[in-house]
């Protein structure tokens, strides 16, 4: 859910976006790893599939590719 904020990066066209969705997805992907409820590899590996998922879903919803 942390990751979340990177489709914002599309829909604002604001590329910072991708950051705070980043540091915002790694702090409570972090936060659940510390709590026993996830592994390090799914908070690592549920960046690249958040952000393919929202640069695929970016063209037919909102008519663009690119971050502006």
């Amino acid at each position: 859910m942390g990751y979340f904020f990177l489709a914002l990066a599309w829909v604002l066209r604001d590329r910072r976006w991708l950051w705070w969705g980043g540091g915002v997805g790694l702090l409570v992907g972090l936060g659940r790893v510390m709590q026993g409820a996830h592994f390090l590899s799914d908070v690592l590996f549920a960046y690249p599939v958040v952000y393919v998922t929202a640069l695929l879903l970016a063209r037919p919803l909102l008519g663009r590719w690119q971050v502006e």
